[in-house]
């Protein structure tokens, strides 16, 4: 074979080749792309949204030390919401001690003490008299933006009492349903002569098992099921849900605290911590329940900048409710916020 054939051939190869490279190239580029991928549905986790909850609740970390206080501003600043640093069990600290304190035994160590905050309801009111037999409130959880949460769970708070012991309820569930979704409460205690007397709080979040507070009075000791070590028992102190109630107590007992600027203090406790929480009392504001328009105090307890954690909550107390907390705000450092707002009120005198 010559050399010209050979050099005719190899031509015609290479221009063979090269045109189905360019066809394959023209159907690469005209042909559709593959749709993407969706992503799977996202369904609210409220064992998830629980965690923000109470402080509801804050992460135990070491006590530092005060910080200056900053100048002055329109609005009173709480201080001091710090916890008590862990104590091994102890007499019962006496009124106006710094939280987890311990002071000298008093004579009536051994009796169960009454509740009595720094500012609490004066002696011998007769708290149960002030309260709805029982008090049910039908609630509806908002969470996300603080300009705009967005409704993701519905739930019950129930407050009832015999004239000597009470018991509170609380529950919410996101609408997927399921016991991962669900965020139990639980309070029960007696009256004493200054308001509620707490005596175990428990909560649950999902599917996880109960947590419990025991407010152990006639040894003067605060227990918990989540850690092992014990903190002295100060008198007036509050679990994360009897709060609620017993703040209105002191509102309602107390005119001189019914002016926009008052401050009080009280000492509340968590599934591990003890904290004290000053509430100051923000004006009143008018808010929907249900299909009414009802006027409500509106007290804030503010976040400490020095935990991480911590949150900015804010309660709405309706005199013509009952003095019902109809309304609860948690706002975080990150600007997300939760909120339970009641949706109806029903009293049962």
């Amino acid at each position: 074979m010559d050399t010209a054939r050979l050099q005719r051939i190899a031509v015609f190869a290479a221009l063979t080749i090269g045109l189905h490279a360019l066809a394959f190239w023209l159907l690469a580029r005209t042909a559709p792309e593959p749709p993407a991928p969706r992503g799977e549905p996202v369904s609210f986790d409220l064992s998830t949204w629980a965690q923000s909850l109470p402080t509801l609740e804050s992460r135990p970390e070491a006590q530092r030390p005060s910080a200056p206080q900053p100048a002055a501003s329109s609005v009173p600043k709480p201080s001091s919401d710090r916890p008590a640093p862990a104590r091994q069990a102890g007499p019962s600290p006496v009124v106006g001690a710094p939280v987890g304190t311990a002071a000298a035994p008093s004579k009536d160590a051994g009796r169960a003490p009454d509740a009595r905050p720094n500012t609490g309801a004066p002696q011998g009111v007769d708290a149960s008299a002030l309260l709805a037999r029982r008090m049910l409130l039908r609630t509806q959880v908002l969470a996300g933006p603080a300009d705009a949460p967005q409704p993701v769970a519905e739930g019950t708070q129930t407050f009832t009492h015999d004239g000597k012991a009470w018991q509170i309820e609380s529950e919410s569930n996101a609408p997927d349903g399921g016991r991962r979704n669900r965020f139990a409460e639980t309070s029960e205690g007696r009256f004493g002569e200054r308001g509620l007397v707490p005596e175990r709080y428990g909560e649950k979040r999902g599917t996880r098992g109960e947590r419990a507070t025991h407010f152990q009075w006639q040894k003067a000791v605060l227990s918990f099921s989540a850690r092992t070590d014990q903190l002295p028992l100060p008198e007036g102190v509050q679990d994360r849900l009897c709060v609620r109630w017993q703040i209105g107590l002191i509102m309602q007992t107390r005119p001189e605290l019914q002016r926009e600027g008052a401050q009080f203090t009280v000492p509340v406790a968590s599934t591990t911590e003890l904290m004290d929480w000053r509430f100051t009392v923000m004006g009143r504001e008018q808010i929907t329940v249900g299909s009414q328009s009802v006027i409500a105090w509106r007290l804030q307890r503010a976040a400490d900048a020095e935990r991480v954690f911590d949150q900015q909550v804010s309660v709405w107390l309706a005199p013509s409710l009952g003095w019902a907390p109809v309304k609860l705000r948690l706002l975080g450092t990150q600007g997300r916020v939760v909120e339970v707002v009641a949706t109806e009120v029903a009293l049962d005198q």
